[in-house]
């Protein structure tokens, strides 16, 4: 689903974002040309990590599924490197929102614990293997201990199946993304794709957080780390959300381990 025009923060996006655009674009154009150039501008940026236990058999573990959302910091117009608890807090409560009216298309047996803070950055010399820094550990982390809101009678969503959020930046092919898992195979119609319902109730609910975060003057952001094969880091903010009605496919959301395995001879 595309935003309307009107839902987005057109007068920020005026002081920020459009800034942010017409620096990407002229590195994009750089790029093309085959020119090496680093903006200057990008310093720290933090990354917050939503962590979801899931139920698994008796006896068994399970890795947690994670999503990622990045956001950079803005003080004075000019890039904030770094945070405080109340820039901190400035993200967390809408998300706590936004996790609020998520839930209601998630399973029960997916779990919201907490959410953890990383600290990013671009290596001033990248590798194809090498781009970031080390985030090191985490700079803060929020318990939260909040399932989804629907039942599991009647059958499981497979962990591996998610609804994909996309981010729209200012450059084509150079977009964000994140999954939510756990959706509820009651938003799933007889064409195995995801009820528009369910499309719109996610794309709002993410809207109304970053809309609350650009009020924060902290933005949510895409990190780009290659253009035209030429590596280089930079930073563009966020500009639309699109949730389509497609289940994408997170393979290492799989579960790892058995607990009953057929095996019939063929002689």
């Amino acid at each position: 689903m595309a935003l309307p025009a009107a839902a987005l923060p057109w007068a920020k996006l005026a002081k920020y974002g459009l800034r942010a655009a017409g620096e990407a674009w002229a590195i994009y154009e750089a790029y093309l040309a085959g020119e090496h150039v680093k903006d200057p501008v990008v310093g720290e940026w933090r990354q917050l990590q939503w962590h979801f236990t899931r139920s698994t058999p008796a006896g068994r573990s399970e890795d947690r599924a994670i999503m990622t959302f990045d956001f950079f910091n803005v003080t004075d117009n000019d890039w904030d490197s770094t945070w405080t608890t109340a820039d901190y807090t400035a993200v967390e409560t809408p998300a706590l929102t936004c996790w609020n009216a998520l839930k209601g298309v998630v399973q029960s047996n997916h779990t919201l614990v907490e959410m953890r803070w990383f600290r990013r950055s671009f290596r001033e010399v990248m590798t194809p293997s090498v781009r970031f820094n080390p985030s090191g550990p985490p700079e803060r982390i929020t318990p939260v201990g909040t399932s989804g809101s629907l039942s599991t009678t009647g059958g499981n969503a497979i962990y591996q199946a998610a609804c994909s959020i996309t981010e729209v930046g200012p450059l084509p092919g150079h977009w964000g993304r994140t999954y939510l898992p756990g959706v509820s195979a009651t938003n799933v119609d007889a064409s195995s794709r995801f009820i528009t319902t369910c499309c719109d109730a996610v794309a709002t609910a993410v809207q109304t957080w970053y809309s609350a975060a650009w009020t924060a003057q902290l933005i949510p952001c895409i990190a780009t780390t290659q253009l035209n094969k030429n590596l280089g880091g930079f930073i563009t903010p966020v500009l639309e959300i699109h949730v389509d009605d497609v289940p994408d496919v997170i393979r290492r959301r799989r579960p790892k381990q058995t607990t009953y395995r057929a095996i019939k001879p063929v002689t």
